[in-house]
Formats: C-alpha cells, sequence, structure tokens
C-alpha cells in the first residue's frame, strides 16, 4: 500500500520541487518555505499541543525565519518598483498554508521597521486570530461590523511595533454584495493611507468567488502553492482567473516543502468536510468548462 501511494504521488502532475514550478507554472517563484515541525519537544507531542509558527517564537528553526525574511525583501522590492501597497495572499485550495504565509509576511515587514496592516478577508474560515493565538485583535464579527457599515476597531499585536490587524473570530457564510465590496473598498482606501502595506488574507480561490472579488481591491496577488497537493492544471487557471480580474500577480511561493522525502497522496488531508464546502464540486465545474 506504500508502494501504491508513493506511485500514485509520483505520477501526480503536482508540485513537488521548486524546478516544477518552472516547468509546470505559469508565474514565478518568489521563496520556499520547507516544512517546519509544530511539536518542538517530546512533552509538546504527548499533550498533542502545537507551538505556533510566527516569526517571533524563538524555537523555530533558522533556515524557517530566514526564508520567510527572504521572501519578505523580495515581495517588498518588487510591490515598492511598481508602487503598490495592497497585497492579496490566496491558494487554490485550502489547507496550503496561505494564512501562515500572509501572518509571517505582515511580521518580518514590520520586523524591518515597515508600518503594516494584516486583514483576514476570509470570513468564511477565520484563521488569524488563532495563529496569533489572542482574540483581541480587532472585531471579533468584522464581517457583520462592515456589513453594517459600523466603526471598524483596528488591532494592535502586543511586542510586535508597526504590525496592525483587523481580524474576525465569528465565521460568515452570507455572500458579499457589490454595495458591501465598495464599503470594504472604501475602508481600505482609508487604512492604505496610514500604512506601508496592506496584506489581505482570503479565501482559497477554487472554494468560493468572493477572491475574485478582493483581486479588485489589491494591487497585486501572491499565491501560495503547497507541496503535492493541487495539480498544476489547477494552479494555472488560478492564474489566469486573476489575470482576468486585472490584478498583477507579482509570484508563488512553494510551502511546506518536505527535504528528500516522498510524498504520499493523503499526506495534507481530505478537502471534504470543511466550511468550503467538497472539492470535487470544482472540478466538476472545471471538466463541463472544458467540455
Amino acid at each position: 500500500m506504500i508502494l501504491l501511494l508513493a506511485l500514485l504521488s509520483y505520477y501526480k502532475d503536482t508540485i513537488k520541487n521548486p524546478d516544477d514550478v518552472s516547468l509546470k507554472v505559469d508565474t514565478r517563484l518568489l521563496g520556499t518555505i520547507y516544512y517546519e515541525k509544530k511539536h518542538k519537544s517530546v512533552k509538546a507531542t504527548g499533550n498533542h499541543k502545537k507551538g505556533s509558527l510566527l516569526l517571533n517564537n524563538p524555537m523555530l528553526s533558522f533556515g524557517y525565519v530566514e526564508a520567510y525574511h527572504m521572501l519578505a525583501t523580495r515581495i517588498r522590492i518588487r510591490m515598492d518598483k511598481e508602487e503598490k501597497k495592497v497585497l492579496m495572499v490566496s491558494s487554490v485550495s485550502e489547507n496550503e498554508g496561505k494564512s501562515t504565509v500572509a501572518a509571517n509576511l505582515a511580521v518580518s515587514l514590520a520586523q524591518e521597521g515597515k508600518r503594516v496592516l494584516l486583514m483576514d478577508c476570509d470570513f468564511r474560515k477565520p484563521a488569524q486570530y488563532k495563529i496569533f493565538e489572542t482574540g483581541s485583535l480587532g472585531d471579533k464579527d468584522l464581517a457583520e461590523t462592515l456589513r453594517k457599515k459600523g466603526n471598524i476597531r483596528v488591532g494592535h499585536v502586543k511586542n510586535m511595533p508597526g504590525l496592525y490587524t483587523l481580524f474576525s473570530e465569528n465565521a460568515s457564510d452570507k455572500p458579499w454584495s457589490r454595495e458591501e465590496f465598495q464599503y470594504i473598498e472604501y475602508i481600505l482606501n482609508n487604512l492604505k493611507k496610514k500604512v506601508d502595506y496592506v496584506i489581505i488574507d482570503t479565501a482559497p480561490m477554487a472554494l468560493v468567488s468572493d477572491t475574485e472579488e478582493y483581486a479588485g481591491l489589491a494591487d497585486a496577488a501572491l499565491l501560495v502553492i503547497r507541496q503535492d497537493v493541487m495539480e498544476a492544471c489547477y494552479i494555472n487557471d488560478a492564474i489566469d482567473d486573476l489575470e482576468a480580474a486585472g490584478i498583477a500577480l507579482i509570484g508563488c511561493v512553494l510551502n511546506g516543502v518536505h527535504r528528500g522525502m516522498i510524498m504520499r497522496t493523503q499526506e495534507y488531508g481530505h478537502y471534504s468536510g470543511s466550511n468550503y464546502g467538497k472539492y470535487s464540486h470544482y472540478n466538476k465545474m472545471r471538466e463541463q468548462g472544458d467540455n
């Protein structure tokens, strides 16, 4: 069975290493983030307690931290060169690590002395408040506040000068209207005047339609690709969708890369049973479109 899974993984047209990005994906690779264990001790493993993957965690490996600093530097240089301030971070499917990437990019830029606003716009499955392990970083129900056009309460991360947040703890699966998106755009236009960069964590592109709407709010986009998860054709479809929305895709990051390890097809879990619904529905839609 292990051999069969290994063979299936090998012949699956996914992205297995950095070379695959240049061969199969229609955008440039800006960085590679290697897999980092969350269990940093035998005691933590026994207690099933996961450590934080934020860059301020002293238990993280040097290579993991430096990879994010290099990625953030490349993104900052590209955005400054093209005079862009608002970066949308997304992925094709869930469980690719886009929220962690967005969080660490914001932390790294703040550590460079920049003023950064990190906004969690994945309202169906908010994750940033969990990553930062606090519920006091902005509104508990940001989606509802935006819909009611209420007063937006911007949070500030303790011991991280320059990092500001707009997070939400409560999930919301209600679709957004055009008028509501216009209000989000109004809020962003006001907030980005007060910071150097805005990073928007959006929902996976294959699972909801809102992400393409957010593309109209951002100046640039970064696509997170997790090793051996999505087939190249779906990644390129997502890239085409971003280009059709008129957003500048500055590149991608290959995330969760295992060094010298044979990947298994089910290593990162299944897509069914989540707040987004079944991924098979997206496959059927794509097949109908191809036909």
